[in-house]
């Protein structure tokens, strides 16, 4: 999965490959969530909680998810949140987590 950034008030889209593509489906889940650690986590009100799944046909390698940011008042420094994958089917996750950079417009 990619990383991605964006504006508040913007969405932002992640990209998520296959490689190799495959000749059957491939099944993976997806959810945003708040991310805490060395970067200034956005609260769950920053950004638009998602969550759901991803099924790539045979030959197909990207899809994308996009995620809507919120527009507030405050100035706050740049934040971020995770986009992560979870239970797999028929592929391996070689980056389980897309980081989500959300920018201040105030």
């Amino acid at each position: 999965i990619s990383d991605a950034s964006g504006t508040e008030g913007d969405t932002i889209t992640f990209t998520v490959t296959l490689s190799p593509s495959r000749n059957g489906y491939v099944w993976v889940n997806y959810y945003s969530t708040p991310l805490y650690g060395e970067r200034v986590s956005a609260g769950s009100g920053d950004f638009e909680r998602v969550y759901g799944q991803l099924t790539f046909k045979p030959g197909e390698t990207e899809k994308t998810i996009t995620v809507a940011l919120t527009d507030d008042s405050k100035s706050e420094s740049t934040e971020a949140f995770g986009l992560r994958l979870y239970s797999e089917a028929q592929a391996q996750v070689a980056d389980r987590e897309g980081i989500g950079t959300i920018i201040d417009n105030d």
